[in-house]
């Protein structure tokens, strides 16, 4: 996989580009004070989207169609 820094200055809304198998990192700053919108149809480990903090660190994988975010870990 990779790491896609992205750093929220306003909302934003991700799209999906990932073929099965892949994986990315995301590294998201500007949480605190700012939202993602999340592709449709994206599966959340415990159900719910992340809660954004100030720095958060997500990986977001393509498991056949379902594209899946894991954990949404905090960074102070």
């Amino acid at each position: 996989g990779t790491v896609q820094i992205i750093a929220l200055t306003a909302n934003r809304t991700l799209t999906e580009i990932l073929s099965s198998g892949q994986a990315v990192r995301l590294w998201i700053t500007g949480g605190a004070s700012w939202g993602i919108t999340w592709p449709a149809g994206t599966v959340f480990i415990g159900g719910v989207a992340p809660v954004l903090t100030a720095t958060n660190i997500l990986t977001m994988e393509k498991i056949g169609t379902d594209l899946i975010v894991y954990g949404g870990v905090g960074v102070a």
